[in-house]
């Protein structure tokens, strides 16, 4: 296998926000020290308590990630795609992963070691300072996950995640007729609600204009109308603090 030029190294990390004005030798090491891997739909890359060992980067696919609460239920945090990282955590030596990640579309992916991130770190801060700053804004999306099942009624949820999954899947088509292709059973999990309040919710909705309902497909008619519902309940949260 030819091994690509610097520049070409340089251009395969730049794609990915976190290695934003890391320096290039930095980048070359550490695109030559990836290991690339590719995974079927199913395969798990990591689980929930495990060690935190590599920082993976995704080049395609799709790959979810869940946790189990309190109750042993699994919840569905975040699906992550091209461009996005996970386990950036692997800048500590001793951490461990907080959800576990499974593959949902074929993977590729560049695998990079802990110790190899942690040395590059030395040789250029930025690059640490660009992942503390993507651990502090999964931090708060976490906090902001808690603080909505807390507070938030099972629509504002169902809507909010709906909308979210449409702005991450088909960007393209914010405010106009855009199709989610996903199960009533995996947008339970994204809410954390049942598949019954789910059905019934959609059903609601559907007779609104607001969905149209399909064998494991969602075409959602008017966004602005989800996104009304989730505005309003978050103004009546913050007039009764």
């Amino acid at each position: 296998m030819a091994v690509p030029s610097d520049k070409a190294a340089c251009d395969v990390l730049r794609r990915y926000p976190i290695f934003e004005r890391v320096d290039s030798e930095v980048l070359v090491n550490l695109e030559r020290s990836a290991i690339r891997r590719r995974y079927g739909t199913g395969r798990v890359l990591f689980a929930q308590g495990t060690p935190s060992e590599s920082l993976y980067c995704i080049e395609s696919g799709r790959v979810r990630q869940s946790f189990l609460d309190s109750s042993g239920h699994e919840v569905f945090l975040r699906e992550s795609e091209r461009g996005d990282v996970m386990s950036e955590n692997a800048i500590c030596s001793d951490a461990s992963h907080a959800t576990t990640a499974t593959v949902v579309k074929p993977t590729a992916l560049l695998v990079i070691p802990g110790h190899i991130l942690r040395s590059s770190i030395r040789r250029d801060p930025t690059l640490g300072l660009n992942l503390i700053d993507l651990l502090g804004r999964d931090r708060s999306a976490l906090g902001e996950f808690v603080q909505d099942s807390l507070f938030h009624s099972g629509d504002f949820r169902l809507a909010k995640n709906i909308l979210q999954i449409l702005q991450n899947h088909t960007p393209d088509h914010a405010g106009t007729d855009a199709e989610i292709r996903i199960t009533q059973d995996d947008l339970a999990h994204f809410a954390s609600i049942s598949r019954q309040m789910v059905n019934h919710y959609l059903r609601e909705w559907s007779k609104a204009g607001w969905v149209e309902l399909h064998h494991e497909r969602l075409v959602v008619l008017d966004p602005p109308a989800l996104a009304k519902l989730v505005t309003s309940s978050t103004d009546r949260e913050v007039s009764n603090t």
